[in-house]
């Protein structure tokens, strides 16, 4: 892995962490700290991991399969089903 890429991706995170966590903090006092952030936090944690199995499964399961198609065989088999197509129609 690129150290580059890896060190700019840990700065971006870092980055969105700490201005979550302001935003989160201006909300929980303009409130009257009618909230627990606790229980934002817990809720939310129980979230991220949910939909992290349900993509890490899915992209093991189905996404790890997959095969692109030739896109020149997908235009050759609808120029020949349009030409069967005209064909039989004419006969008919």
């Amino acid at each position: 892995m690129n150290v580059n890429v890896l060190i700019t991706a840990i700065k971006a995170n870092l980055f969105l962490i700490v201005l979550v966590d302001i935003i989160v903090y201006i909300l929980f006092n303009k409130s009257n700290k009618s909230f627990s952030i606790s229980n934002i936090l817990i809720k939310n944690a129980i979230i991220l991991v949910f939909i992290g199995l349900t993509e890490f499964s899915f992209l093991q399961f189905f996404g790890s399969k997959y095969i692109s198609l030739n896109p020149n065989v997908v235009k050759h088999t609808i120029i020949h089903n349009i030409k069967d197509l005209v064909k039989d129609l004419k006969i008919n």
